[in-house]
């Protein structure tokens, strides 16, 4: 068993995890909505960087992990987004 399959017994994981790394390197390490920096090599809490699905699927089994599809949110702006979202699903 190699070392990445026992840490990620999922294949479909460490394509995820990628995709996050591109989403956030892209982004700059910074919020799209509210301009929160985060260092790449020093993330800072309760406050990080996210990679977030704009469509809402994080679904890691939905095949939407494209760069396009990605956007760049601090924790504290995920969280509202996520709110939203449920929102908007209830109306």
């Amino acid at each position: 068993m190699s070392l990445i399959h026992f840490f990620f017994d999922d294949e479909e994981v460490l394509p995820l995890l990628l995709w996050a790394q591109l989403v956030k390197s892209r982004g700059g390490w910074t919020c799209d909505t509210c301009g929160h920096y985060d260092d790449p090599l020093r993330q800072t809490y309760p406050v990080g960087i996210v990679a977030h699905h704009r469509d809402g699927n994080g679904n890691r089994h939905s095949g939407n992990h494209t760069l396009a599809n990605g956007q760049v949110l601090c924790t504290r702006c995920h969280a509202a987004a996520h709110k939203q979202l449920r929102a908007e699903a209830t109306v």
